[in-house]
């Protein structure tokens, strides 16, 4: 969404939705494994978690690339988008349980792992 009016970049894509499954086999083949991320996000490379729908965004929004171009795109689960609206677009958060279907948050440290972020091609900020 955007970060100046809280508005989505692009409408929303559900959990079933296959559209990052190229991206995902293309993960598998580089990094040899489905498995590859899976000890620091405890899951599988897979369509089904939002790093893949935001990589997908990312490749095919000219949109969502503009807003990352000038730093006012932002991403979240619904919850985040929520919160992010309802304080006046100054709180942004998730919780542990939304964060860890992410595919992003590192299951050991429960932060942010920015090594999956930089591996996925995801800017941070």
């Amino acid at each position: 969404w955007s970060k100046k009016t809280g508005q989505p970049l692009h409408n929303a894509i559900v959990w079933s939705d296959t559209r990052a499954d190229s991206i995902c086999a293309d993960l598998v083949s580089t990094f040899g494994s489905k498995d590859y991320f899976r000890e620091r996000c405890g899951l599988p490379i897979a369509s089904y978690f939002s790093a893949m729908k935001l990589k997908w965004l990312i490749n095919n929004s000219d949109t969502v690339k503009k807003a990352i171009e000038d730093d006012d795109c932002m991403f979240g689960t619904v919850d985040s988008w929520i919160i992010y609206n309802l304080s006046g677009k100054k709180t942004h958060v998730t919780d542990t349980t939304n964060a860890s279907r992410t595919m992003l948050m590192n299951i050991n440290t429960l932060k942010w792992d920015d090594s999956l972020l930089s591996e996925l091609k995801i800017p941070s900020s």
